[in-house]
């Protein structure tokens, strides 16, 4: 951001007055207190020369003039002197008021920007961060419930995947069971028929299990794993 430089201003009166501006020493010259006096005595003469101040009084109403002349002599001197610096003065015055004025249009071309454009980018940003904590947060809830349906059914969404796993599992557990089912069958009654063909010597009893109505109980356990009533 560039601006006005703002100088460190001083103003100070450090040359004498030139006498020369008071007066030039002689009557009717071009000092200030010269003319101011001419003027002075025209009027005190002119009194006197219509007798409306007497001699004494002439004498002491010149002095007095004299004094207050003087006055107003050395003032309008000084105020010639110093006019200059004041004029100054009021310049750099200007100046820093200008430069103030510019800093507060910076200041507000700042502010402005700030609020157009630089605070609702990070509102967006902020959003989007929110945006993306809830996503984490669904990931992290997703994982919670997968870990929890694997240690408890009760997590397991009907139509998900791991519901479909899971029927899946149960499908394959049931087929093993009825596999296992149809095999202990299968072995007692190739047992049975192997005896009713050799007549074999090891007759069925409670020990070996295998008599006709131990058969029959597995053969009918077999029927209804598959839907059929013996």
């Amino acid at each position: 951001m560039t601006g006005t430089t703002i100088p460190h201003v001083t103003v100070s009166i450090t040359e004498a007055i030139d006498i020369t501006d008071v007066t030039t020493g002689v009557i009717g010259g071009d000092g200030v207190l010269d003319k101011l006096l001419s003027t002075m005595t025209e009027h005190l003469t002119a009194q006197y020369e219509k007798r409306r101040i007497t001699g004494v009084e002439y004498a002491t109403l010149y002095l007095g003039a004299y004094q207050a002349t003087l006055q107003q002599a050395l003032a309008l001197t000084l105020a010639k002197e110093t006019q200059a610096y004041e004029i100054k003065n009021l310049d750099w015055e200007a100046k820093l008021k200008e430069a103030q004025y510019n800093l507060v249009v910076k200041q507000l071309e700042i502010a402005t920007y700030e609020l157009t454009a630089k605070a609702p980018a990070e509102v967006s940003n902020l959003v989007k961060q929110g945006l993306n904590t809830d996503k984490q947060t669904e990931l992290y809830e997703q994982k919670r419930l997968t870990e929890v349906a694997q240690l408890d059914g009760t997590g397991i969404l009907p139509g998900s995947v791991l519901d479909s796993q899971r029927d899946l599992l149960e499908a394959q557990t049931l087929g093993l069971e009825k596999d296992a089912k149809q095999k202990v069958a299968k072995l007692m009654l190739d047992t049975w028929a192997t005896r009713s063909t050799i007549n074999d010597a090891a007759d069925p009893n409670p020990t070996n299990k295998l008599e006709d109505d131990k058969i029959g109980l597995v053969v009918t356990n077999l029927c209804g794993s598959v839907g059929i009533t013996v």
